[in-house]
């Protein structure tokens, strides 16, 4: 997954902007900038990040809490991103139904133009 800026960079890493700035300048944080420059916008790749952060201090001292904690946000995300997914095909699911019942309802008035609809609870309705 492609993270463009920091604040995508540092969420990713769960951690703040300045620290992520920090790890770029001490710690070799794999970082890309199309236009070379100290200010000029950045891009990171997420499998290389995973690779660094595997390779780094914190993983050869045994310390897997951030990358336990990646992992799990990892997953969230893939899972949100399902879920909404699912939501999206359920909505536009639900809005062919709708056009297709608002359809026939207008069919039905042009049809019988005179008689009265029932509405869902038995009483009659009129337009």
């Amino acid at each position: 997954m492609i993270l463009s800026g920091w604040k995508a960079i540092a969420q990713y890493l769960g951690i703040g902007i300045r620290t992520a700035e920090r790890w770029e300048q001490g710690g070799g944080l794999p970082l890309h900038r199309p236009i070379p420059s100290r200010r000029s916008h950045l891009v990171a790749n997420s499998e290389e990040i995973d690779s660094w952060l595997r390779a780094s201090a914190a993983w050869r001292r045994h310390d897997l809490t951030l990358l336990t904690h990646l992992e799990r946000t990892r997953k969230l995300l893939a899972e949100a991103q399902r879920a909404r997914q699912t939501l999206h095909q359920r909505m536009e699911t639900l809005r062919r139904e709708v056009a297709a019942m608002n359809a026939a309802v207008k069919n039905l008035e042009l049809v019988q133009p005179d008689k009265k609809l029932k509405g869902s609870h038995g009483k009659e309705t009129s337009k």
